[in-house]
C-alpha cells in the first residue's frame, strides 16, 4: 500500500469517491470565487478613485450640479 493517487483511487470504495470528487468540486468553485471576488474589489476601487478624483475636481470648480450628478 503507497501514497501513489493513483493507488489510493483505486482503493477507495465508491462513497470515498464521491466525496472526494465533491471537495475537489468545491475546491475549484472556492478558487474561481476568490479570483472574481478580487477582480470586483480592484474594479470597485479604481472606480471610487476615479469618482473621488472627480468630486474633487467639480467642487473646485464650484459646479455642484455635476458634482451631485457624478454622485448617482
Amino acid at each position: 500500500m503507497g501514497m501513489d493517487p493513483l493507488d489510493l483511487w483505486h482503493q477507495m470504495n465508491i462513497l470515498v469517491k464521491i466525496i472526494t470528487v465533491g471537495m475537489i468540486g468545491m475546491f475549484v468553485f472556492m478558487l474561481y470565487v476568490i479570483v472574481e471576488r478580487i477582480l470586483t474589489y480592484m474594479s470597485a476601487s479604481e472606480q471610487s478613485i476615479r469618482y473621488v478624483q472627480a468630486l474633487g475636481n467639480y467642487l473646485r470648480e464650484n459646479n455642484a450640479a455635476a458634482a451631485l450628478s457624478a454622485a448617482k
